[in-house]
């Protein structure tokens, strides 16, 4: 099985963020968690026809898609961490802390 650490970490960082809401007009807030408007949900991962109609617009979007040309079998077996990701209803800003923690966790 492959978790993120066996793949590139840079489309997942670089494809949540494409999803981030924006910064606030006051410099004093900056959103930690949230979804920019028009962004779609992360539980879409397991949705592969979903995945591929984003994929070209998205580089999250873009390496899942990647990861169903190379594996079979339900996501959640064959990419749990990525599937486990896909539950924090908190937003993609949330999404995007949790992989670079994890990048550096693995990488430290």
């Amino acid at each position: 099985m492959w978790g993120l650490d066996d793949h590139t970490f840079i489309p997942y960082i670089l494809g949540s963020a494409q999803y981030c809401p924006g910064l606030t007009t006051d410099a004093q807030e900056i959103r930690g968690e949230g979804s920019a408007p028009l962004a779609p949900n992360v539980s879409v991962v397991s949705v592969e026809r979903t995945v591929r109609s984003l994929a070209s617009a998205n580089l999250y979007f873009g390496a899942v898609a990647f990861i169903y040309d190379v594996k079979k079998g339900p996501f959640w077996e064959h990419s749990p961490t990525l599937y486990d990701i896909s539950g924090i209803q908190s937003g993609w800003a949330k999404i995007n802390k949790v992989i670079i923690d994890f990048y550096f966790y693995i990488h430290t």
